[in-house]
């Protein structure tokens, strides 16, 4: 029996040869969008599930009130932090460790030298929480010791080659030698933080100034702990309070400042907090992508049950002559089902193939290395050779139970054994859902790309074109920085230069303390604003462009502006409650390079620039507060010749070598850094752009094959029309007029489902675009023209059919 049924299933594949190539060709462009999105939230699901203790690893983080009254938390914590948490909760928390923030420095060996990314400080027993493999060295010693560094294979691979670098001593910013006393596996890409090399922790008490290493105010870590195994998170949140008012900044502290946590495996879906160690990926891309998924392979299945139903005439008698040879309808549909599983199956091979072909493009489009291995990718396998079968028996579902109701008696007179009128009405409503779905993904393709566009272009309050950026080699550099800028700005093709202790467009992460002369009543209690602090010299704002708004600018030909001027930006003078601030006196703290440390700055305010966004849009602008600094400088800015850049480039270069000869001459330019920021959205858009045109052309194939249908058996009608005088313009339109009335009705079923989506997406972003009708009128007329273009091929191939052939028809 069962090859009975394969016989008759590769006859009717055979014998309706387009019908079949529709059918196949939609799953299977289906199913490889489907593998390929499976295997994306697959890995972002996937993230640091290598650390098999991860259900017991927690992130630890501060979140600071605002003066607006609102939580703000930063990875960025405290160095005493772990010490004490350590101390506090002894017997609760197995380990605490902390990783500095990380930076790029130097190495050499050999004389030869290196740049290496991702360097950073750690506790000695950061093998003993994260799973991350040595391949030489043991864990329990390899950072113990001042002086000490771990290396990545790959950086092992470029400063030695195949030599084996333990013991090795290399050179770190022409400074600090550094004993190589391990090698680890690189860390996986499915990890929230990736280092390339751990310098131990005594090394960085050589480092860290004295106030860093005891003030709570002063961040420098990122803080982890790992639980014990009968204790949980939750006796931990409920202690935190105490923790604060006891261990930390004083009594009252915990109005003003939480402990928070969040667990090593929510980090990369769930957290967008400052100071995040990479760009996290989002929980709501993986419903999207979902979704996206669930919609293309419901657009396939729609397809195959539309054309399956349509032809159900066709095979009418077929199924009349198996019930009067005494099949029952159970073996009927199984007959009916096995087809479309076995179309399933053999679209999921092609699928496969499609998927494995399309890997690279897919990889590169996303950011990632997945890779569809059929031997280690079993349970992947599996998966989605369950939905061929799922698949297969969704779309042969309803032309199942559908054909398998035909009453023999009426078709073997000819007549089609049951209402037409169902079928017509289900394939109306499935055609609908495709449209529906199909516009749905329109307008999201049109909203995320208009959102992306909205924040690439949005005014900053800054100029940035034809803006260099470079980071300052070193305390040396500073030292002689005024003649430096002499130099540069000796060449025309530097038209301006300035230096600030942040980089533009990275996030402020420096907030010092202010009393500040007539400010309304802190919320937060105490006498002291915590204002973030940016430090500059005196031509900041002029190569910005930022409009002053009240008294004036910094100037070099005032001495006293250096140490006793202060500037603040609008969001602060709002926030600090001063309609006239010029001339209030500031007391506050400033940073000095020549003793590693903070030391007190009195002044007054001398102006009021207008807000501007030095960090992403990810974040509101700051209540900031700029000095000026000759020591507090760590990244320059050039404003470039725009007719000639190149040269300009070289110059600064040149006098760059001159200075710090050792040190890298690395650059970027302003406008690339901005647009680097919105990477993660723009990958996000273009998955969502490609599987939105695919499920728009699966829909298409359908609509396709639907109408060609239509047009065949309405052939001896239109054939009469002609003769009776009909144009082709009117048969045409008569042909694709019912399509689109069904197009029109999609509209009205889409368009509330795709606002409610988009404006919960657009609802995570603090500058976003308004969702206007001009919107959706764009998606719906979009998906008229699709259909009209797709319809109105074989609906103008019938009309122009040879009338005397078309009355010759069946």
């Amino acid at each position: 029996m069962f090859k009975n049924y394969l016989k008759v299933a590769f006859k009717n594949l055979l014998s309706n040869k387009i019908f079949s190539l529709i059918n196949i060709l939609g799953l299977t462009v289906g199913m490889a969008a489907c593998i390929l999105i499976i295997l994306y939230v697959q890995d972002e699901l996937s993230f640091d599930k290598f650390n098999s203790k991860a259900d017991r690893i927690y992130r630890v983080y501060m979140e600071y009130k605002n003066q607006e009254g609102e939580f703000v938390g930063s990875t960025v914590t405290p160095y005493v932090l772990g010490p004490t948490l350590e101390s506090v909760y002894d017997g609760q928390l197995e380990e605490v460790v902390r990783i500095g923030r990380s930076g790029t420095f130097q190495m050499e060996f050999d004389e030869k030298e290196f740049t290496v990314e991702n360097i950073a400080i750690c506790d000695p027993n950061i093998f003993r929480v994260f799973d991350y493999k040595l391949i030489h060295g043991d864990p329990d010693k390899v950072l113990t010791e001042p002086t000490q560094m771990v290396i990545n294979e790959s950086t092992a691979k470029r400063l030695f080659g195949n030599k084996n670098p333990i013991g090795k001593t290399v050179t770190v910013d022409h400074t600090y030698e550094i004993k190589i006393s391990g090698v680890m596996e690189d860390i996986p890409t499915n990890s929230h933080a990736h280092y390339s090399a751990f310098v131990s922790m005594k090394t960085g008490d050589y480092i860290y100034s004295d106030r860093v290493k005891t003030q709570w105010g002063e961040g420098s870590q990122t803080t982890y702990v790992l639980l014990e195994d009968n204790y949980d998170i939750a006796s931990f949140n409920a202690s935190t309070e105490d923790f604060i008012e006891n261990h930390t900044f004083g009594e009252g502290a915990s109005d003003f400042v939480r402990l928070m946590s969040q667990n090593l495996l929510d980090i990369h879906l769930h957290s967008h907090l400052r100071g995040e160690l990479e760009p996290n990926g989002s929980i709501e891309n993986v419903y999207i992508f979902s979704i996206v998924a669930i919609f293309i392979l419901l657009i396939a299945c729609i397809n195959y049950m539309n054309l399956s139903t349509a032809r159900s005439a066709e095979r009418s008698k077929e199924v009349g002559l198996r019930k009067v040879a005494g099949a029952y309808r159970s073996q009927i549909i199984l007959q009916f089902l096995g087809e479309s599983v076995i179309i399933s199956v053999f679209s999921l091979v092609l699928a496969l193939l499609v998927a494995e072909i399309s890997m690279p493009f897919f990889n590169e489009l996303a950011g990632k290395t997945l890779v569809l291995d059929f031997v280690k990718d079993l349970p992947i396998i599996a998966t989605f050779i369950i939905l061929a079968l799922v698949t297969g028996i969704i779309a042969g579902s309803y032309p199942a139970f559908f054909l398998s109701a035909f009453k023999p008696a009426a078709v073997l007179k000819g007549n089609k054994g049951t209402s037409n009128g169902g079928s017509v009405a289900l394939r109306k409503g499935l055609v609908i859902t495709q449209f529906s779905l199909s516009i749905i993904l329109i307008i999201g393709t049109i909203v995320i790309s208009d959102q992306l566009s909205f924040l690439r272009n949005k005014d900053l309050g800054i100029t940035t074109d034809d803006i260099l950026i470079v980071s300052v080699p070193d305390t040396n550099f500073v030292k002689q920085y005024d003649a430096i800028k002499r130099e540069i700005l000796a060449s025309p093709s530097v038209t301006a230069m300035t230096s600030t202790n942040k980089r533009m467009t990275r996030n402020l992460t420096s907030n010092l303390g202010y009393k500040i002369q007539d400010a309304i009543a802190n919320p937060q209690g105490g006498e002291t604003y915590s204002l973030t602090t940016v430090t500059s010299d005196a031509d900041f704002f002029n190569l910005y462009d930022v409009e002053v708004i009240m008294g004036r600018n910094f100037s070099e030909d005032i001495p006293s502006d250096l140490d006793h001027a202060f500037i603040i930006n609008k969001s602060a003078m709002e926030m600090l409650g001063l309609k006239d601030p010029i001339g209030k006196e500031v007391e506050g703290i400033t940073f000095e390079y020549t003793i590693m440390d903070f030391v007190p700055k009195k002044g007054k305010i001398i102006g009021v620039v207008d807000d501007f966004h030095f960090e992403s849009l990810d974040y509101t602008i700051s209540p900031v507060m700029f000095q000026l600094s000759n020591q507090w400088l760590n990244w320059m800015s050039f404003k470039l010749d725009p007719n000639n850049p190149q040269e300009g480039i070289a110059h600064i270069e040149k006098i760059h070598k001159k200075y710090s000869p050792e040190a890298p001459f690395n650059f970027t330019f302003l406008d690339e850094d901005i647009n680097q920021l919105y990477q993660s959205q723009e990958k996000v858009m273009n998955l969502f752009v490609c599987f939105a045109v695919l499920a728009i052309i699966i829909a298409c194939l359908g609509i396709f094959g639907l109408a060609s249908f239509t047009a065949e058996k309405r052939t001896k009608e239109i054939g009469i029309r002609k003769v009776l005088g009909a144009s082709t313009s009117g048969l045409t339109l008569m042909i694709t007029r019912d399509f689109l009335l069904l197009v029109m009705v999609s509209s009205l079923i889409a368009w509330p489902v795709a606002w409610y989506f988009m404006d919960n997406w657009l609802a995570d972003f603090n500058y976003r675009i308004d969702l206007s009708v001009g919107v959706f009128i764009i998606a719906s007329g979009t998906a008229v023209i699709i259909a009209l273009f797709t319809v109105s091929s074989q609906a103008i191939k019938a009309a122009l059919t040879n009338p005397v052939k078309a009355l010759k028809y069946e």
